[in-house]
């Protein structure tokens, strides 16, 4: 039972220490993305919707299916 524990705690430690690792790299990442994008200028664009006419509208099949239900329940 104790070495179970040992090696439950050292699994533990080992996520703990990569999780640590991790969100520093993402820190360092946005940092210096923060610095980089300052001076760039760069603005983001918004995304346009589609037009109506390249919409198609679909069938609802779940009205559909609970037409079927009520009929198949009566």
């Amino acid at each position: 039972m104790g070495e179970a524990m040992n090696t439950g705690l050292l699994a533990t430690i080992v996520v703990f220490v990569l999780a640590v690792i991790f969100g520093l790299v993402l820190w360092a990442d946005a940092r210096k993305t923060a610095e980089t994008g300052k001076d760039t200028g760069v603005t983001a664009r918004p995304t346009t919707s589609p037009s109506q006419a390249a919409v198609k509208t679909q069938p609802d099949s779940w009205q559909k299916s609970a037409e079927r239900f009520r009929r198949s329940d009566d």
